[in-house]
Parts: structure tokens; C-alpha cells; sequence
């Protein structure tokens, strides 16, 4: 449970209206949040100052009256609404949109990988059935992500469109690379050049790191400013699915090369990953508190 719906439940739990499970989820994201337990010693406050408060009996006509502007006004938002969302959804439904949207990623990174791969040193069908399977892939990401897969908690939306950011920065800093593979070319800069003095395995998993930090730290700076609850947790999810989507684009380009670069350069990616996972949560929790508190 994020902070959003805790603040939704609240007032359920003043008034007896959660379920055993609902509030168990509750107060353990209270024991866990300070900020959603203080409003709810305020709530309490102004529920008991309330409740102190004598009954004063409102006129019939008066009553009726406004329960019908309210359901009048209800009603209008809620037709207005759905008809903008018919409209909208006639044209382009979000499903189409988002198949839409992983095939045109899909074509934008292969295009960006073939600079950067030799595909010839690669058996036709294996780069086939990977162009297909990434794109399945991509696909499924871009439908969670535009929230046509409903069972999925609001916390999976939110991971799921850090990763697709995190994986398309990755292929503009490629697509900014010299025509070679990035391997060959970080072997040839200084760092890489140093870094060789201790291993292979050492250079390429130094470069996996920065790899996969850059693009996804960048991405939780821009996203998880909104994220609400635990943002470690939330920034671990986003992880895994940046990590899915980036670890078949590792494969394709350390194919040509060795199967010890693969294992190195997505050994390295990982704890990039988990790195930029802790390190962006860091920053946004404390930038969090700082607008908290006005400082």
C-alpha cells in the first residue's frame, strides 16, 4: 500500500468500514510512514472533535436539495468523462497504442544495435527470432505500462515506464557512440584501457555498471519524484524491469564477441542497476523530505 491509498483508508478506518485484510495493510504502512500516521492522529482529532459536536437538524427541503445537486452534478462529470474517454479510445484504444509503441521501440533499437553489432557474425535465424521475442517483449511492458493489464497494482505502471525511459536512454547514449561495438570502444578509452591492467572481466563489468547506472539513475530522477511509499522498493521493481528489457540488448551485442563478455558486461549491469536503484531512491526520498518541510 502506497501513501495515496493509505490516505484513501483512513477515513474508512474512522468509520469501521475496512475489512480485516485492509487494515492490516493499513497499519503496516503506517508502523512504516510517519507522515500518513501523523494525519491520522490529526483525522482522529477532528473525527473526536466532531463527534463532540451536537446534532443539528437540518431542514427536509433543504436536504433534498442538495443531495440532488450533488447527484445531478455527479452524474454530468461522469457522463462528460466517459464520452472523452469513448472518443478518445474510438480512435486509438490504448491497447493499439501500446503495440504501436513497442514496435516502433523495437525498430528504433535494432536500428540503434546494428550500428553498433555486427549482425553478419550473427546466424540469420538467431537475430530473427530475437528481433521477435524483444519485440513481444517491449510489447507486453508498453501495455503494462499505459495500464491495460488492470491486475496489476499501480506500483507495476510506474516501474514499468521507468524501465521503458531507462532503456531509451540507453539507446540514444548508444546511438551518440562511434559505429563499433561498445565494448571495443571502452576498451579503447582511457579508463577501459586502465581497467584491462586488472582483467577483462573486471573492464567489462566496470563498463556494464555505468552501462545500466547512467540511463536508469536518470530516469528515477524523473520519475520517482512522483512515487509514493516505499520508493526503495518501488525503485528495485523498476529494476527488474529495466533489467528485462536490457539484458536481451546486452546478449545480441556481446554475441559476436565471447560468452565470457556477456556474462561480465550483464554481471556488471545488475549491480548498475541496483546501484542506481539505491542512489535514486536516496536522492528523491530526501528531496521528498525537503519539499516536506520546506527547506
Amino acid at each position: 500500500m502506497d501513501c495515496k491509498e493509505a490516505k484513501v483508508r483512513l477515513v474508512g478506518l474512522l468509520t469501521g468500514e475496512l475489512s480485516r485484510k485492509e487494515k492490516r495493510n493499513l497499519f503496516a504502512h503506517l508502523t512504516a510512514c510517519s507522515a500518513c500516521s501523523q494525519e491520522k492522529e490529526g483525522l482522529e482529532r477532528v473525527w473526536a472533535a466532531l463527534g463532540a459536536l451536537p446534532e443539528i437538524e437540518v431542514p427536509g427541503d433543504l436536504r433534498e436539495a442538495a443531495i440532488s445537486t450533488v447527484e445531478e452534478t455527479f452524474k454530468v462529470e461522469q457522463t462528460d468523462r466517459l464520452q472523452g474517454k469513448r472518443a478518445w479510445e474510438d480512435w486509438f484504444p490504448k491497447p493499439l497504442a501500446a503495440v504501436f509503441a513497442g514496435l516502433a521501440m523495437a525498430f528504433f533499437s535494432l536500428w540503434v544495435l546494428r550500428r553498433v553489432t555486427s549482425f553478419e557474425q550473427i546466424d540469420h535465424e538467431v537475430v530473427i527470432h530475437f528481433s521477435a521475442l524483444w519485440t513481444g517483449i517491449l510489447v507486453a511492458i508498453f501495455l503494462l505500462a499505459c495500464g491495460s493489464l488492470p491486475a496489476l497494482s499501480s506500483k507495476w505502471l510506474r516501474a514499468s515506464r521507468i524501465g521503458l525511459l531507462s532503456l531509451g536512454l540507453t539507446m540514444l547514449g548508444t546511438l551518440f557512440c562511434p559505429k563499433m561495438n561498445l565494448i571495443e570502444w571502452w576498451e579503447m578509452l582511457p579508463p577501459g584501457q586502465l581497467l584491462l591492467t586488472f582483467g577483462k572481466a573486471i573492464s567489462h563489468g566496470s563498463f556494464g555498471i555505468i552501462y545500466a547506472f547512467l540511463p536508469f539513475f536518470l530516469a528515477l530522477l524523473i520519475f520517482g519524484r512522483r512515487a509514493e511509499g516505499e520508493l526503495v522498493w518501488q525503485a528495485m521493481i523498476a529494476g527488474a524491469v529495466f533489467l528485462l528489457l536490457l539484458l536481451p540488448v546486452i546478449y545480441l551485442q556481446a554475441l559476436p564477441l565471447s560468452v565470457d563478455v556477456f556474462f561480465s558486461w550483464a554481471g556488471g549491469s545488475v549491480l548498475g542497476a541496483l546501484m542506481g536503484a539505491l542512489s535514486g531512491a536516496g536522492i528523491c526520498r530526501v528531496g521528498s523530505w525537503k519539499l516536506a518541510h520546506g527547506t
